[in-house]
């Protein structure tokens, strides 16, 4: 963002959160802060936040924590923890005919599985040991899998709000001024 446009966010912050004040050392620590995100999709994250109906203004991480989630983000390791039970239960509960359901239900569930062997080769390997060295690398791949999917979604969602040189700037990390 360029200064003249954090000064204008400050200013529109100042007119939605009247107890929001404007100083020189705000606006140098907002731009400090601010400045590798494009000005178009800092609008978009305040606009999501006063559509929360929040009682005081945002700081700066707040919006770049929206920035995150409208781009794609956060807490793989939870989901890919998930996604490793359920398959452990899936290849030792369930038959290998109900692969093509688990994969259709799951499609991202079955691309990681296909990257560490597939089905078959997690069946193969259920002796403990062999599935055990398999984790690590499965939570990784499945990690990388769920950040790209909700990059993606959230470039989608940004592509509808934003001008395509802001897009691009935030999917190759510069600043579009």
């Amino acid at each position: 963002m360029k200064r003249s446009q954090t000064l204008q966010l400050l200013a529109r912050l100042s007119e939605l959160y009247p107890a929001f004040e404007v100083s020189q050392a705000r606006a140098e620590a907002w731009q400090e802060v601010l400045d590798p995100f494009p000005a178009d999709a800092v609008r978009v994250a305040v606009s999501a936040y006063v559509q929360e109906g929040r009682e005081f203004a945002p700081n700066p991480g707040q919006l770049i924590a929206r920035l995150k989630e409208l781009v794609g983000g956060p807490e793989p390791e939870i989901q890919a923890g998930e996604a490793w039970e359920k398959v452990l239960r899936f290849v030792r509960e369930f038959p290998p005919q109900l692969e093509p359901q688990m994969d259709a239900k799951h499609p991202l569930l079955g691309t990681v599985v296909g990257m560490v062997g597939g089905w078959s080769g997690l069946r193969a390997s259920d002796s403990g040991q062999l599935l055990n060295s398999t984790r690590p690398h499965f939570l990784r791949l499945y990690a990388r899998a769920v950040a790209e999917e909700k990059r993606k979604s959230g470039l989608d969602r940004l592509r509808e709000a934003l001008p395509e040189a802001s897009v691009l700037a935030i999917e190759e990390g510069t600043n579009a001024r």
